[in-house]
């Protein structure tokens, strides 16, 4: 019996070791470093099966209470008192116009009140960071889309139908080939921090410790 049992918890723990890890990440986190990391993590752990899913903050903060994700990489606030979160990257967002603009460096307020911005959807941490930042320097804007992507933001930006917000990775293909610049208006900063998010009661098999130690030290 003694034998069996011990056979039976070598068997669980190596199936522990090498379930898969579902692992979910916003959009602008998705768009940047999150394929980057899955990569890197894969290298150091070859053989390791890893399913991953691209969501808003809140699809995702709604999955990990669900326990229909293992861990989800997000960069807006977490509402939830049963999730727990441990910064790893730092970010932010940063104004974008078409060249043909005329803008850059820092601008006075009145070069955007009441412009035309894009938008991420609903339930984006980008788009509430947005958001909450201008109306606390009470700085008003028009909508002029709302998209449930970066990358259509970007190409809406780059035909000058008007402004956006959003990461300075996500954006840096555009700034470097001169179709985007970007500028600075006083008193108004996007700094967020990326995020490791957990349901407090996960049991954190092997696999998903290794990840987690892993996303601390990138």
């Amino acid at each position: 019996i003694l034998a069996l049992e011990h056979q039976a918890g070598e068997a669980m723990r190596g199936f522990a070791e090498r379930s898969p890890i579902v692992v979910g990440a916003t959009l602008s986190i998705g768009e940047s470093v999150f394929v980057p990391l899955l990569a890197a993590f894969r290298a150091a752990h070859p053989g390791q099966e890893i399913f991953s899913r691209i969501a808003n903050t809140h699809e995702l903060e709604s999955r990990l209470l669900a326990d229909e994700l293992d861990v989800a990489l997000i960069e807006g606030e977490v509402t939830s008192p049963y999730l727990t979160a441990r910064s790893f990257l730092d970010d932010e967002l940063v104004f974008l116009a078409a060249p043909s603009r005329g803008l850059s460096g820092e601008v006075p307020r009145e070069a955007v009140a009441g412009a035309p911005f894009f938008l991420r959807e609903e339930g984006s941490g980008t788009r509430d960071l947005f958001v909450s930042a201008m109306k606390a320097a009470d700085l008003p804007f028009e909508v002029a889309g709302v998209y449930n992507n970066s990358a259509s933001i970007l190409q809406a930006v780059a035909a000058d139908f008007g402004f956006a917000a959003l990461s300075r990775r996500i954006a840096a293909p555009y700034l470097a080939d001169g179709r985007l610049v970007t500028f600075s208006v006083a008193g108004i900063a996007f700094r967020r921090t990326f995020r490791v998010v957990c349901h407090q009661n996960k049991y954190l098999t092997p696999a998903l410790r290794a990840f987690l130690a892993f996303c601390e030290h990138e």
